[in-house]
């Protein structure tokens, strides 16, 4: 297996810029896939062959799908593994328990690996988390993930950015109780995490002032992991953020 992966950044728009940007920075090669969308009168088997032709002609080990989420994610991700890649899967992931199983078993078929981009989870402070606070017994998460621009593609707050708070509570304090959740558009920029024991904030991280350099971090540890044939942040963890995430709404 390549040590350094060719990636195919899946997708337009901005975010897919910039995860352009950052993987050619980090001096992987890094091409565009652009024309993601079904066409009007189009099957669903005849997208997912284009798709497929497609990403083997990239030459890519590697599909990093910079695509909001929808009824074509699990198309693209099967185009994707049936062609030999490799998957980032950006969040929220949010298939239903049915989809993202028979997801797991194409993935085993195809020896294959999907990871979801759950970046925050990277933050040094959630690994902390984990050793100091025991994976959080006996403490209340609570987070607050309020951003100033609207909603894109039509996603709730709590389906888009919920996924985020709810994937570090799961990752750093699994064991701690939910408590306040709070996400919104169009408000006062607030990102903070914060846990809460005997009534008292014990630990708290505000995320809007993070420095640190967590997409990188993730290309980083993507690739270590799939070395060795494992998911980061994989689709039994991604199925237990979707069931969180549903809880709320």
């Amino acid at each position: 297996m390549d040590e350094v992966p060719a990636y195919l950044v899946v997708g337009r728009g901005r975010w897919a810029s910039l995860i352009q940007t950052i993987l050619l920075q980090e001096c992987r090669h890094a091409s565009m896939l652009n024309e993601t969308r079904m066409e009007t009168g189009e099957s669903s088997d005849v997208y997912q062959q284009r798709l497929e032709n497609a990403m083997l002609a990239s030459g890519a080990a590697v599909a990093w799908l910079c695509v909001p989420f929808g009824h074509w994610t699990p198309t693209i991700v099967t185009a994707a593994m049936h062609s030999g890649l490799d998957v980032i899967a950006e969040c929220p992931w949010l298939c239903p328990p049915e989809i993202t199983e028979s997801l797991q078993a194409l993935e085993q078929r195809e020896r294959r690996v999907l990871s979801v981009h759950y970046e925050y989870c990277l933050l040094d402070e959630m690994k902390q988390w984990q050793s100091q606070f025991t994976y959080g017994a006996g403490c209340t998460f609570n987070g607050v993930f309020d951003i100033s621009r609207p909603a894109r593609y039509r996603s709730t707050a709590e389906l888009q950015l919920g996924s985020h708070l709810l994937a570090m509570r799961r990752f750093a304090v699994p064991d701690s109780v939910i408590g306040r959740i709070q996400c919104c558009y169009q408000s006062f920029d607030r990102r903070e995490v914060w846990l809460e024991r005997d009534g008292a904030k014990v630990a708290s991280v505000d995320f809007l002032i993070n420095k640190q350099p967590l997409i990188q971090r993730y290309i980083q540890a993507f690739e270590s992991r799939r070395r060795g044939r494992r998911a980061l942040f994989g689709l039994e963890f991604a199925g237990r953020i979707a069931a969180d995430v549903h809880k709320l709404l």
